[in-house]
């Protein structure tokens, strides 16, 4: 499991949690095995040795729920939990238990991270801006004036909040 200043609190964090829990119940299989139970599988999704170890190192999320199931159904299978018992059961009090199973829990926390946007960029990566660019230096753009073309004087120049009498 990544170290939370690799991957800090938050859904992606989660999921690499839930994840590394059925890694764990499994027995921490080598890649090939994970790979191998996938192919025993009918599963509509792939995933490679090299997509599961970035995986589950947190270098990357799936963007296919069909590459995540790929990744966690033969998890459950090498661990030998079916993915839809029950995964947590909790009285609310209101209209009896809720429950949730395996399944619904890895794809409940895979959307969050892929809709939370919280995937940081990592550490070794440096932006370099492209050579030449195509982006117009700021006196050749009109746009990145920073006064108001209001103030700048002429007519009717730019948009005010103010009644235009």
């Amino acid at each position: 499991m990544p170290s939370q200043e690799e991957i800090p609190q938050g859904p992606h964090r989660l999921l690499l949690a839930e994840l590394h829990h059925m890694y764990r119940q499994a027995g921490r299989p080598v890649l090939r095995a994970i790979v191998a139970q996938a192919d025993r599988m009918d599963l509509e999704g792939t995933a490679s040795q090299e997509t599961i170890r970035r995986v589950l190192k947190g270098l990357t999320v799936p963007e296919r729920w069909s590459t995540m199931w790929a990744i966690y159904a033969p998890l459950c299978a090498l661990a030998d939990i079916d993915p839809d018992d029950v995964y947590e059961e909790d009285s609310n009090g209101y209209d009896g238990p809720y429950r949730i199973t395996h399944r619904e829990e890895l794809q409940r926390r895979w959307n969050a991270t892929v809709d939370g946007d919280d995937l940081p960029i990592p550490s070794r990566t440096k932006y370099v801006p492209p050579r030449g660019g195509f982006a117009p230096a700021p006196q050749d753009d009109p746009w990145a004036s920073a006064t108001p073309a209001s103030s700048q004087g002429g007519f009717g120049g730019g948009l005010s909040d103010g009644p235009p009498f």
